[in-house]
């Protein structure tokens, strides 16, 4: 951090040079302008007896900016002697020492930056800030708590020069997952507020989904999982605003909506039984949209609302299949959006809407009305994100959307999160968007949502505010670290930056492991030591890199003792332990996983020596548990730890029973191979119910039969006895496929699919024809290679999955791809095969299928 310093006296005298270079990432965001001083700095130690004189055309301003000085110079390190005196006057003027010298207005500052932009002054006699509006002054300080804390912890000097900065994007904040059970404390989203304000971001989208809020309509909907009381929101959004941030409700309003429709009251509401859509022309289900959308919109004082209507890939599936047949798909969801849109506007919001499906369907933006704002959301590093170039040009207003990578992930993979941050960011303000945001996620993992905790993603908003305010000079990963670990924890130890910089790198520079070391701490030891007990070098490799960078990072986090968001620390040296503790098991499911890869059988002395590894592994996975439900209910609603604990404890079973297996000598397990079922659908093999869960399934019978799926319909064979559950012995699944091609997918359509919600298997096709086989909870693996051509013949598809980890995809009896996925497709209680989609109703496929066989190879 010393280069502020050093960097301002090598460039004397430069004027309007770029800030990245003067500055060096010291720091964020990186001002927009800086022109180096001459001769010494304004010194500005931790016994500074100066007053700060404080000025604002009206007392209630100055007043409001007192507060956060005071906050400001309290948390920079000047906690004695520090003096705040407020006037009202013209201006906005923040002035310390004599600074007669300095200008009495911000002089610099162009037309864009004219609300929000700020200019600070600083010489041996004195610092002053400036600004033309309130918020501007709050900026400027902001960036004066920076250079002040630099100065404490380094020579107590602020280097002399100007600063002139103000924001490239209009809006620039954090788009936050409420919709699956993690939410925070009021207090912990008030610390969230003043984080964002920090890095001068300025809007705060909270993503819930129907059934999060305490409605005056119905109390009922939603109960059992935490919501929103409307006083609370209105007393965040009271504070938010004090912070000049802007709280924008975002509530899913036609897709993920699969709580709110699992309610029997409101279940046939939905596109298809048991989905997750709201049927698009039922006036009824767009009646209690408008309840919903009343309520929250009176709550909120955002001129924005976000609606949502991602994903909704059922629509035309089921009840709305007539009008989609009659109309086009396009037009019935272009009409939706625009009574969507009108309903909004009629509380006085703009609407903002997800932009997927519109990008999709092409057809859908000609029949919008431009006053919707379209949000592009991408979440992979690219180049360019061609969206929001077909969205202008469309005449839409945009945001765009990238993401954190933290769901399902021990710390976030920041240079991937990171790099997807940086090039949206930069392409939106080219595209003079509305503003960038960055997401964070609590998808489903197991048995439980939410499952992340939120303090890990607090190097991410900085990153954001960073990159949303000055995305020219978006700053250097090392660079910002030592900012980051400066500003947010207020200490200049290079060694904690460093921690903090080998935890974000640990898990790869790409994206290649993402969710690994996640997975295993929910994992199957089974499954996990045939996988790894088969992997080559450069996985261990991986492995091994992973658990050294963690640990030389928990060496520091562990007895950093810091002044500020000590707590938040505490949680990420937890993050470390967790990736710690994944690098360990998966070291020892490789070392006993070579025994099953080789077929021997372990001796006494072996089984002994592994059964003592894998229950100390147990002894430290209990230790985490404590130490992770202990920061949960510290800055969370307590409400879904419950679930989440299920997840934890399964995994202890699986832990006791894999220790009871080595010490019996039943592990590895033998299999043998067998058929368990073959279904042709003409007259012959099993007799099995069919039960269709669309009326227009047909089976063709005869000598000649297959089963034809048009879209929407399902074939669904309940195996209540788990007999084609294949555990971990491998897995054969083939069958012939006849299609004229399918419809763009998220997740491709499903050709055959068993287990339960979110576990067990599935084969799919894209909507280019590619075999998809997945397993649900580790990944959708796509075969590059494998391709069903639409050409209305048929072809045999085939996917054998082998030692939990080797998948090899068959066209037409040739092997096509031999790809990698560690797992193992272990349904629970009840499942089901099911032909043509998968359990929640949202891959449909439409062609015909025949000669289904599933065996253990």
């Amino acid at each position: 951090m010393k280069a502020v310093a050093a960097c301002f006296a090598l460039l004397v005298g430069a004027v309007g040079a770029p800030a990245a270079s003067i500055l060096g990432g010291a720091l964020i965001p990186t001002p927009r302008m800086v022109t180096a001083g001459q001769g010494p700095g304004f010194h500005v130690g931790t016994e500074t007896a100066e007053a700060w004189y404080l000025t604002a055309p009206d007392q209630a301003a100055a007043g409001r900016l007192a507060g956060q000085l005071r906050k400001s110079l309290r948390d920079a390190g000047l906690t004695e002697n520090a003096r705040v005196v407020t006037s009202a006057g013209i201006g906005f003027r923040l002035v310390i020492g004599d600074a007669r010298d300095v200008p009495a207005e911000a002089t610099e500052l162009p037309n864009e930056g004219r609300d929000e932009g700020y200019q600070v002054d600083v010489s041996a006699s004195g610092v002053s800030v400036t600004a033309r509006a309130e918020v501007g002054l709050f900026y400027g300080i902001m960036t004066l708590e920076q250079l002040v804390r630099h100065a404490c912890l380094t020579r107590d000097t602020i280097p002399p020069g100007r600063i002139v900065d103000w924001p490239a994007l209009r809006l620039r904040g954090y788009h936050e997952d409420y919709g699956r059970d993690q939410l925070p404390t009021v207090e912990d989203h008030k610390r969230t507020i003043r984080t964002l304000a920090k890095y001068k971001m300025n809007a705060f989208i909270w993503y819930t989904e129907p059934d999060h809020f305490v409605y005056r309509f119905d109390p009922e909907l939603g109960k059992g999982v935490d919501r929103f009381t409307f006083d609370e929101v209105r007393e965040l959004v009271a504070y938010a605003k004090r912070c000049h941030v802007e709280v924008i409700p975002l509530v899913e309003l036609l897709g993920h909506c699969e709580r709110m429709l699992a309610d029997p009251r409101y279940a046939h509401l939905a596109e298809a039984p048991g989905g997750s859509d709201l049927c698009p022309t039922s006036d009824e289900a767009f009646e209690l949209v408008s309840k919903i959308v009343a309520e929250v919109s009176a709550a909120f004082d955002s001129a924005y609302f976000h609606c949502g209507l991602d994903e909704t890939y059922s629509i035309g599936q089921g009840k709305s299949a007539d009008a989609v047949k009659e109309r086009g798909l396009a037009w019935v969801i272009a009409d939706y959006y625009s009574r969507l849109d009108a309903l909004v506007r009629s509380h006085g919001k703009t609407a903002v809407m997800y932009a997927d499906i519109a990008l999709a369907h092409p057809d859908i933006l000609a029949a919008l009305p431009r006053d919707i704002v379209m949000m592009d959301w991408d979440y992979a590093p690219r180049e360019r994100y061609p969206g929001l170039a077909v969205l202008r040009d469309a005449g839409f207003q945009t945001m765009s959307l990238s993401s954190s990578w933290a769901w399902n992930n021990l710390y976030p993979p920041c240079p991937v999160a990171f790099a997807n941050m940086r090039t949206f960011a930069k392409q939106s303000a080219e595209a003079v968007s509305l503003g960038h945001f960055v997401s964070t996620w609590g998808d489903t993992y197991g048995l439980a949502c939410g499952q992340n905790l939120s303090e890990m993603n607090s190097c991410i908003l900085a990153y954001c505010g960073a990159v949303t305010w000055n995305p020219d000079a978006p700053p250097d990963y090392e660079p910002f670290s030592v900012a980051f670990a400066e500003s947010f924890f207020g200490s200049g130890s290079r060694e904690l930056a460093k921690a903090l910089d080998l935890l974000g790198g640990c898990q790869g520079p790409d994206w290649s492991h993402d969710q690994q070391p996640r997975t295993l701490l929910h994992s199957d030891l089974v499954a996990d030591a045939f996988a790894f007990g088969a992997e080559g070098p450069a996985g261990a490799r991986f492995w091994r890199s992973m658990r050294r960078d963690a640990a030389s990072a928990h060496r520091v986090l562990s007895v950093a003792r810091v002044p500020l968001n000590a707590d938040y620390l505490r949680v990420i040296d937890l993050c470390a332990r967790m990736v710690i503790y994944s690098g360990d098991l998966a070291e020892a499911c490789r070392g006993i996983g070579a025994t099953v890869v080789s077929g021997k059988a372990l001796s006494e002395t072996e089984r002994i020596r592994w059964a003592g590894v894998f229950e100390e592994l147990l002894r430290r996975y209990d230790a985490l548990w404590e130490d992770y439900s202990a920061g949960y209910v510290a800055t969370n609603r307590p409400l879904n730890l419950a679930r989440i604990e299920l997840n934890w404890d399964a995994m202890r079973g699986r832990f006791q029973r894999f220790i009871a297996d080595i010490r019996a000598g039943v592990f590895p397990p033998t299999v043998e191979p067998r058929m368990l079922l073959s279904l042709d659908f003409d007259g012959e093999g099993p007799l099995v119910p069919l039960a269709s869960s669309a009326g227009a399934l047909r089976v063709i019978d005869g000598g000649n039969g297959y089963l034809h799926l048009p879209s929407g319909s399902c074939l669904a064979l309940p195996d209540p006895d788990r007999k084609l559950a294949t555990g971990y012995a491998p897995l054969h699944v083939e069958l012939r496929i006849r299609h004229a091609g399918q419809r763009p997918q998220q997740y491709g359509s499903t050709v055959l699919c068993y287990g339960t919600p979110g576990r067990g298997w599935r084969l799919a096709l894209d909507s280019s024809g590619h075999v998809i086989f997945t397993i649900f909870g580790v990944l959708d693996l796509v075969g590059p290679g494998s391709v069903v051509p639409a050409d209305g013949a048929w072809h045999t598809v085939a996917v054998t999955f082998t030692e939990c980890q080797r998948v090899r995809y068959y066209v037409d009896g040739k092997q096509t791809d031999a790809l990698v996925m560690s797992g193992v497709p272990m349904p629970d209680a009840n499942p089901r095969l099911l032909v043509g989609d998968d359990p929640s109703r949202v891959t449909p496929f439409e062609g015909d299928v025949d000669d289904i066989v599933i065996a253990i190879p």
